[in-house]
């Protein structure tokens, strides 16, 4: 069985392809969330979702991880990062933000809060012991209601729950990335030791942003920007050459070829 068949993909839009390949209620789940209304409201919809599913399945499975669409997982080093943690014991693991965390308003004591949180764009693994923890907080709708409590909702609720509520400390791994930090450090030769790698737009100065994803040398295989924007075709055959998935990318695009990788442009805001 192919790893992907291992994964949930969960998304609030329905994808008639995803859909086949995952098979509609199995793999593939549509959240019917609200697309059209706000943003915060969404987003904790999702991810209650999201939750739900895992604790449907609690039984079959020893992590819970979560990541957004823009971050490639190198399986391999997550399940090998994962095997150095012991899941029956509470285990909250991610990337910590690059900014510190400002004091909040919570509706729950009318304080005002500081917790640390794991940002979602780099990925949050949390162990099945903490997954039962959190579930008096955040079972039949309860993320909804913690999301109100501090007026947020997404990653930052995560932590909320388990390192406020539950006083359990982020374990920061330095091999996941988010799309805050900028991908083009990270040196080709540590590419293969990294758990998650993001891409996306980071912000340079006041009015610049730039293209934000790995560089690699001008003689590494790899397909244009054109068809590869966000890198992750090339990275996964970089990492990854003889796979399945590799397979698949060339049938799609052709095989890979050594180019002259032009660098990010900054961009003018708009």
């Amino acid at each position: 069985m192919s790893w992907y068949m291992q994964v949930h993909l969960v998304t609030d839009g329905e994808d008639p392809e995803y859909g086949r390949l995952f098979g509609q209620g199995a793999n593939y789940l549509s959240t019917k969330c609200d697309t059209k209304g706000a943003i915060w409201k969404r987003e904790m919809c999702t991810v209650q979702a999201i939750f739900n599913l895992y604790v449907s399945k609690l039984g079959h499975f020893k992590w819970f991880c979560l990541v957004q669409d823009n971050t490639y997982v190198n399986v391999p080093m997550l399940v090998h990062t994962l095997r150095r943690y012991n899941y029956h014991e509470s285990w909250y693991l991610g990337r910590r933000p690059v900014y510190s965390l400002q004091p909040m308003r919570s509706d729950y004591n009318k304080d005002n809060i500081t917790f640390q949180y794991a940002t979602e764009n780099s990925g949050i693994c949390i162990s099945k012991a903490l997954v039962k923890e959190m579930i008096a907080f955040w079972d039949k709708n309860g993320y909804l209601k913690r999301g109100r409590e501090t007026n947020i909702s997404g990653d930052i609720t995560i932590g909320y729950v388990i390192n406020y509520l539950l006083k359990v400390p982020v374990t920061n791994i330095p091999e996941f990335h988010s799309n805050l930090e900028p991908m083009w450090e990270i040196d080709q030769r540590d590419i293969p030791k990294q758990v998650t790698i993001s891409w996306g737009e980071l912000p340079i100065a006041r009015h610049f942003i730039t293209p934000n994803t790995i560089l690699l040398s001008r003689k590494t295989l790899q397909y244009p920007k054109t068809v590869d924007p966000s890198r992750v075709y090339t990275l996964h055959c970089y990492l990854f050459p003889n796979s399945e998935g590799c397979d698949r990318i060339k049938a799609k695009l052709g095989p890979p070829s050594a180019v002259i990788a032009k660098s990010a442009v900054p961009v003018r805001l708009v």
